[in-house]
């Protein structure tokens, strides 16, 4: 399901921190969580990322969340940002099978 929100993504210790637009809300996700960020490319007008993670009650394998961006520096940079500073495996569009 798609839900479109503006979000300001951020690292607080070892989570991944979507802050969903104005207001005060906010989702942590645990690095522990996070199985990969695949940075995807360019698809129905932006560039995407999606966070895939475990599903705690192991009901699925995994859940994604997908950002977009209309610049792919921003995708780029989070995917930087996920590496570096959560540790995350992330990988590329080229990366993956298909």
């Amino acid at each position: 399901m798609d839900v479109p929100a503006s979000v300001t993504v951020t690292v607080e210790g070892q989570a991944l921190v979507l802050h969903l637009g104005a207001s005060d809300q906010s989702i942590e996700l645990l690095a522990a969580d996070i199985r990969r960020v695949r940075l995807t490319g360019w698809s129905y007008d932006f560039f995407r990322a999606a966070i895939e993670l475990r599903d705690p009650f192991e009901v699925v394998d995994h859940f994604d969340i997908v950002l977009g961006s209309e610049e792919e520096y921003w995708i780029k940079a989070f995917g930087k940002m996920c590496k570096e500073k959560l540790g995350s495996i992330v990988v590329s569009s080229e990366e993956l099978p298909f």
